[in-house]
């Protein structure tokens, strides 16, 4: 990408509503980035301050960011159809992918929080997670994946295509008990299972949710919002533990 383009690109980010930030890979180069408040005049000197960082992110505070940090392919496609149930009617999902079945789904809050972390096992023993990237820390939405070395991609739309505006707000009204989700059972099946404190991988393995058959969810319209952190992180969670029931 030449350094037009990518100047161009990051002030189409800012004119949309998100905050870019340069990075080399995954890390931001500013010092203090975390408070980076960048206007047209800084983006544009960015190419000759900081050539190396062709990446560029952006800052989660007021666009918190899903991410489905999950190996297992059904289990990713689960908690995004989750995502989708449950905000159809508030906005748009974007979607973006860096190393699949991994991914991450955008919101946007006016209220910054921390992130939220949920641990999860997964049938072989591996922990995996997904948090909700708040206040503190940044998402790259365009650039080349580190290790894939391919560009990052998107469903749904594009950032700065989209405006912040139009991402899905979430309230905590839409509430959904984790454990009720997770205890439907189907025959034959490993299952992921949320992580407990002051227990073995073992034995959280061990006692592993029946899984849960994943049901397609209607697609949505438009982004998204959370008005509070996190009410309904526990339902994703309970689509996490869903692993297919068809034989692999």
């Amino acid at each position: 990408m030449s350094d037009m383009i990518l100047t161009e690109q990051r002030l189409q980010l800012l004119k949309a509503g998100f905050q870019p930030v340069p990075c080399k890979g995954k890390e931001p180069v500013p010092k203090s980035w975390q408070k980076l408040d960048a206007d047209e005049m800084h983006i544009k000197l960015w190419q000759r301050t900081f050539p190396a960082a062709v990446n560029t992110g952006v800052l989660c505070a007021t666009v918190p960011v899903l991410d489905v940090d999950i190996l297992d392919a059904e289990a990713a496609d689960a908690v995004e159809a989750m995502v989708r149930a449950r905000f159809a009617e508030r906005g748009r999902v974007l979607t973006r992918f860096g190393r699949k079945p991994k991914r991450c789904v955008l919101f946007r809050t006016n209220e910054p929080f921390k992130k939220i972390t949920r641990l999860l096992i997964a049938p072989d023993g591996r922990e995996q997670r997904l948090e909700l990237l708040g206040a503190g820390h940044q998402v790259i939405f365009f650039g080349t994946h580190p290790e894939t070395k391919q560009p990052y991609t998107w469903s749904g739309g594009k950032p700065g295509e989209v405006a912040r505006d139009r991402c899905r707000r979430s309230t905590p009204t839409k509430r959904v008990n984790c454990s009720t989700t997770a205890r439907a059972s189907c025959s034959n099946a490993s299952a992921f299972c949320p992580r407990r404190k002051n227990r073995s991988r073992n034995a959280s393995r061990a006692s592993a949710p029946a899984t849960v058959r994943c049901h397609a969810a209607r697609p949505t319209r438009a982004p998204l919002s959370i008005a509070k952190p996190l009410t309904w992180l526990a339902p994703c969670q309970a689509r996490a533990t869903i692993h297919s029931t068809r034989p692999h």
